[in-house]
């Protein structure tokens, strides 16, 4: 009742932060929204606790004031309130999101099913209400957190989460207060870059990209965890792209010669690891990838060179092409060509290694080669 909603237990703190931590700024953590302002209003006191008459007056104030999200962190088994309903009613006829923590178990730490034993205010049947469950980094859910088909949403990271404290620190905790935040930041998000969307719209949007995990289905509405990207309408990221491969090149083997393969410079790790290939083109002209034609002569400016080490020891092939080994059209470790250089037969050697092994197309005398 004084106006000063100064922080005197970390719980705030850490929660804020999860919700709007700025980023790109070389400190700390970041926040899922980081352009957002934050009202503060304080109805718990240093040990946590509070009355539902000044949880009341809190949710008012936030509407009255302009707030159009509340992350209500805050939550028991009391009996079901009539004038917290009310005015959470008013919230939702103001167009005002209301997102809650399921809660965090009974008094040993052990996940309740919210549809048999209600956890407020979570568990009041609005539909401006999400209800958050917690969900740790395997998607597994968290064991105190609290569940129910019919009265929970949907989970968010609530295990472990490294967050903002009293005093410039930062800690770690857990909780479905730690899951809230992120549910009612993403809403900020989906809200900021949609403005003219209606709170039914947002909420409807948050729930329906959900991530389908196992350890929410048949105990949530959706059976699933927050996805941010989703809910922003951005796909997945894709997997990031394989090493470039040389263009497409076309040799004929049928008349037992190689003309005209592509070499490629750089490392790979061919035989499920066990070997380092190192081709190099020492003429700079000719470039990292280049067309070569493997005739008689060479060129006397372009030198091909293959450097091979092994480990722990040289597979029979390697013995068999003791001197040289140039991979070139790589696809993967199971998928190229080479050429390599037969010692003990005096000759190059064209090939390739499939899922079938190790195949000989072609052959070349070594007395042709020049370089």
């Amino acid at each position: 009742d004084d106006g000063d909603p100064m922080d005197d237990h970390d719980h705030g703190t850490h929660v804020a932060g999860t919700i709007g931590a700025v980023g790109n700024n070389g400190i700390g953590i970041v926040g899922v929204n980081w352009d957002v302002e934050i009202m503060a209003i304080k109805f718990l006191d240093a040990q946590g606790s509070g009355s539902t008459s000044d949880a009341i007056d809190a949710i008012d104030y936030a509407v009255n004031n302009g707030a159009a999200i509340s992350n209500a962190s805050w939550g028991g088994n009391e009996p079901y309130s009539g004038p917290l309903y009310d005015a959470l009613e008013r919230a939702d006829a103001a167009g005002h999101i209301f997102v809650a923590g399921a809660g965090n178990g009974d008094i040993f730490g052990n996940g309740q099913n919210n549809d048999a034993n209600p956890f407020y205010p979570a568990n009041y049947d609005l539909d401006n209400i999400i209800s958050v469950a917690a969900t740790d980094h395997n998607d597994n859910r968290a064991g105190f957190s609290n569940y129910g088909a019919t009265s929970v949403d949907l989970a968010g990271p609530g295990v472990n989460i490294l967050s903002t404290v009293r005093g410039g620190g930062y800690q770690p905790l857990s909780g479905t207060s730690m899951a809230t935040p992120h549910v009612a930041g993403v809403a900020s998000l989906v809200w900021q870059q949609n403005p003219t969307w209606t709170h039914d719209q947002v909420i409807a949007q948050i729930l329906g990209t959900v991530d389908p995990v196992p350890s929410m289905q048949g105990i949530t509405t959706t059976g699933g965890r927050l996805n941010a990207a989703a809910a922003l309408g951005n796909p997945v990221p894709p997997p990031p792209p394989p090493p470039p491969v040389p263009s497409p090149f076309h040799e004929d083997f049928d008349d037992n010669s190689a003309e005209n393969f592509q070499v490629r410079a750089g490392t790979w790790s061919v035989a499920g690891g066990d070997y380092d290939v190192t081709p190099t083109v020492d003429d700079t002209s000719v470039g990292a990838i280049s067309t070569i034609s493997l005739v008689t002569p060479l060129p006397v400016d372009v030198e091909l060179h293959a450097s091979v080490s092994a480990n722990p020891e040289p597979l029979f092939f390697f013995n068999y092409l003791s001197n040289a080994f140039l991979v070139f059209d790589y696809h993967s470790d199971l998928d190229f060509k080479f050429a390599g250089l037969d010692v003990s037969g005096g000759q190059w050697v064209i090939g390739e290694r499939n899922a079938g092994g190790w195949q000989q197309l072609a052959s070349l005398p070594d007395s042709s080669i020049t370089g």
